[in-house]
């Protein structure tokens, strides 16, 4: 997401609160609460295994994220029904899970879609009068 020049501000991980992360020391948080008290954030995605997917979305959704997606596969159902029915009483909009993210061609992308197969697409018209062929 950094390479594709997304304005990635920091991460966050229960527990690695205070490190940094990548070679643009992004600092990592314990929660999207803390990460608050910083950055503004208005989107968020979730790399997790599918037993923490359901808290981290209900995190997220419980600090007003406006834009959660979620790579995360094989969530159960019984935790995507508490998601969504936090999400039915909020403002935040959910992506996934199970998908592979979003992208803006040559602008920005959250999640895994490959950057390198997305160009923007111009359609040109053409049109021609009183030609002699």
């Amino acid at each position: 997401m950094l390479d594709y020049g997304s304005n990635v501000v920091c991460g966050v991980t229960p527990g690695k609160g205070g490190q940094t992360a990548t070679e643009n020391n992004l600092k990592v948080f314990n929660s999207i609460e803390e990460a608050q008290t910083e950055f503004s954030i208005d989107a968020t995605v979730i790399f997790v295994p599918p037993r923490f997917a359901a808290n981290a979305i209900l995190e997220a959704i419980n600090q007003n994220i406006g834009l959660i997606v979620c790579i995360s596969e094989g969530i159960p159902v019984r935790d995507m029904k508490k998601v969504k029915s936090a999400l039915d009483n909020s403002s935040s909009t959910l992506i996934g899970p199970n998908c592979p993210g979003l992208i803006t061609a040559e602008e920005s992308k959250i999640g895994l879609p490959r950057f390198y197969l997305q160009k923007r697409f111009y359609w040109y018209s053409f049109s021609f009068r009183n030609l002699d062929l």
